[in-house]
């Protein structure tokens, strides 16, 4: 007894003399890539540690340290708050990776109560850890599990249930049944999600769990199971895979609204794949076909990509494009891709050009209606395009199907473009256009006929007619223009133009008072006058020239003549003083 008492004390004492070696003070703890203030840690001996922490202390075991802390900074609100959420978020990332997954669940639960839906975008990244199945499982049992958002809650049950289906009838029936509808649809959801990235054991998982949870769709199911080995042997084929292999996933997958939503993913990515290889064996035309079992809605940037390149090669006597369902989808994609867009009219233009060329109006016409659903009317280019196609067929004689293609112009035609249509024939002979833009050049050189034909005869009367005064020699005269007076000098017969007779006479009556064309009235009564006085027998009885009678019936008939000449010419009398 005595020896025992003596080992006992020395063991005491040695540990008083090791105490300071084991002694340790800390003022932050590290655990789970972050570290957290404390205010003491202390080992007691090599299994238990002395910890001090919020004012509270108490002495843990060793591998309960972490928990210990981590359960002190969940006691309370603000002890939580004092770490921020990045921080925990850390914490429960790296935790679950190191299978400390009971730990995690902890932190997320109270991250999850406080921050809802942002914490719930987490999920996916915290449910790929090693340890992520005793985390989700720990989550659902959790007592604030039914307050965590619906899609955090949808989530956490499809994982579980893939994963231990076992485990979710004895545990999570009751929290799956529910939210049973929306549970159906986020399983099935993920279904075609890892469907199409080709993770079939998965998706068979999901298959048997959409089988507990949907009793009354048994048969839907079944769908499920026979499309998860339809693209399992499609994928398969790899190099050697064809369009006829997608026949019987498109037939199952027009079967049922559900099912095509879930497949739509999965059909699409093939339909990519097999459009690929079919543009690099150079057949744009196949790859077209199977493009457009995509739906408009469902077009992604590859499906854009592939329909470029396809677009980009096709043949101009391609009919592919006319299909229904794949025009739909080739108008949405050139809505909304400008580049697509001008590739999609750069071919229609050509396309109507090649088909006018070989006489094919009605192919042409309808390629013009294709191409103004992309580039709607009123529109320039449009019409540049029309006025191209009806120059084609007038140069084939079918000045009626120009005719008919104009009809659909919406803008003014340009002068250019107008011509060339008038040069082409569209509006008749182009002889008699050119006989109509040749009247101002004809009209030009009849005038310089006949002034070269007044010319001509003012010469042989001894007369410069350019010099004639019209205007002078027959002012006060009324009711004529200047222009109508000088026609009036001329008349016209078969050997040419000459002057009028009476014209000509009247300039002869001038000579016998020795005046010339420029006299006017005036002059010509105080002319008459002065000759008349010279040889008058009363007015000059020393002048007994027997020729002077003679001479006075001359002048006296000349000047009458002048006198009724003026008449019919319209020149007015100058009564201001007598004769």
């Amino acid at each position: 007894m005595r020896i025992f008492t003596n080992k006992w004390l020395l063991l005491n004492f040695c540990v008083i003399l090791l105490q300071p070696l084991l002694k340790a003070e800390a003022e932050s703890f590290t655990a789970g890539g972050i570290t957290l203030p404390v205010d003491l840690i202390q080992y007691v001996d090599s299994r238990n540690v002395k910890i001090s922490i919020f004012s509270a202390t108490k002495i843990v075991p060793k591998e309960d340290l972490e928990s210990t802390i981590i359960a002190a900074y969940l006691e309370t609100e603000d002890r939580f708050a004092s770490i921020n959420v990045e921080t925990w978020q850390r914490y429960v990332i790296t935790s679950i990776e190191d299978r400390r997954g009971l730990l995690a669940a902890q932190v997320a639960d109270r991250l999850i109560q406080h921050h809802g839906e942002e914490s719930c975008r987490e999920l996916p990244e915290w449910l790929g850890g090693a340890g992520a199945l005793p985390f989700a499982k720990q989550l659902l049992q959790s007592a604030k599990a039914a307050e965590y958002p619906t899609s955090c809650q949808l989530r956490l049950l499809v994982y579980v249930g893939r994963k231990d289906l076992g485990w979710y009838r004895s545990n999570a029936t009751a929290q799956g049944y529910h939210l049973r509808d929306q549970l159906f649809e986020a399983a099935l959801e993920e279904w075609g999600e890892f469907l199409r990235t080709g993770d079939f054991g998965v998706a068979q998982q999901l298959g048997e769990f959409l089988h507990v949870i949907a009793e009354d769709k048994r048969g839907f199911v079944e769908k499920l199971k026979l499309a998860t080995d339809l693209v399992r042997s499609t994928r398969a084929k790899g190099n050697q895979l064809s369009n006829s292999d997608l026949l019987p996933l498109l037939s199952l997958r027009n079967t049922d609204p559900a099912l095509s939503e879930a497949l739509n993913p999965v059909v699409d990515s093939l339909i990519h794949l097999l459009v690929e290889r079919s543009i690099s064996r150079s057949e744009p035309e196949s790859a077209l076909a199977t493009l457009s079992h995509i739906a408009p809605e469902r077009r992604t940037p590859t499906t854009h990509e592939l329909a470029s390149k396809a677009v980009s090669a096709l043949p101009l006597d391609s009919n592919v494009l006319s299909a229904k369902q794949l025009k739909q989808l080739i108008n949405t994609i050139a809505v909304n891709d400008k580049a697509f867009s001008g590739l999609l009219q750069s071919f229609y233009e050509q396309k109507a050009r090649h088909l006018a060329s070989d006489g094919k109006l009605e192919q042409s016409r309808l390629v013009l209606s294709d191409l103004v659903e992309i580039r709607p009317d009123p529109n320039a280019a449009n019409d540049k395009l029309r006025v191209e196609i009806a120059l084609t067929l007038l140069g084939r004689d079918d000045r009626a199907g120009a005719a008919v293609v104009l009809e659909s112009v919406k803008t003014a035609l340009s002068l250019r473009h107008r011509m060339e249509l008038i040069l082409s024939g569209l509006y008749g002979p182009v002889v008699l256009y050119i006989l109509l833009l040749s009247i101002p050049l004809l009209i030009k050189i009849g005038l310089s006929v006949v002034r070269a034909g007044r010319a001509e005869a003012a010469e042989e009367t001894g007369f410069e007619m350019e010099e004639i005064d019209v205007s002078t020699l027959l002012h006060n005269a009324s009711g004529r223009s200047a222009e109508d007076l000088r026609r009036r000098a001329f008349v016209s017969n078969r050997a040419g133009r000459q002057l009028d007779p009476l014209y000509e006479e009247y300039l002869e009556c001038l000579k016998v008072f020795g005046l010339d064309v420029n006299a006017d009235v005036r002059a010509i009564k105080l002319a008459y006058r002065s000759a008349v006085k010279e040889i008058h027998p009363d007015l000059n009885a020393k002048n007994d020239n027997p020729r002077a009678s003679e001479r006075f019936i001359k002048l006296t008939k000349a000047y009458d003549r002048i006198r009724e000449l003026q008449r019919m010419f319209g020149i007015q009398q100058n009564t201001g003083g007598g004769e």
